[in-house]
């Protein structure tokens, strides 16, 4: 797992959300010849999906946006040909608790 942003950049005022890529160790399965999301690991602790809400593509690649077994939101991109799973979205009611309190 390797982030490339700063993890400890404020978050927007009024999305409270990251948004810089993260690749990801993905466990996946397959559905009608395509990966989907089972679980991943993330800042040091496995998130199981509860739930894909929604997918979209792009040229070679998809978006998966799930619900984690923690609460929190996550758009996972999958680069088709290469297996390749980056967190490019994450957004949870905690975080935006503290964000809220802390005034930011």
């Amino acid at each position: 797992m390797r982030w490339e942003g700063d993890l400890t950049s404020p978050f927007s005022s009024g999305d409270r959300i990251y948004t810089d890529r993260m690749n990801l160790d993905v466990e996946s399965s397959r559905d009608s010849g395509r990966e989907l999301p089972l679980a991943f690991d993330f800042l040091g602790r496995r998130v199981a999906v509860a739930k894909v809400v929604d997918q979209w593509f792009g040229a070679d690649h998809r978006y998966c946006k799930v619900k984690g077994d923690d609460g929190a939101v996550y758009i996972l991109r999958v680069v088709e040909h290469s297996s390749c799973w980056q967190l490019t979205l994450f957004s949870s009611p905690r975080m935006q608790a503290v964000a809220a309190s802390s005034g930011t």
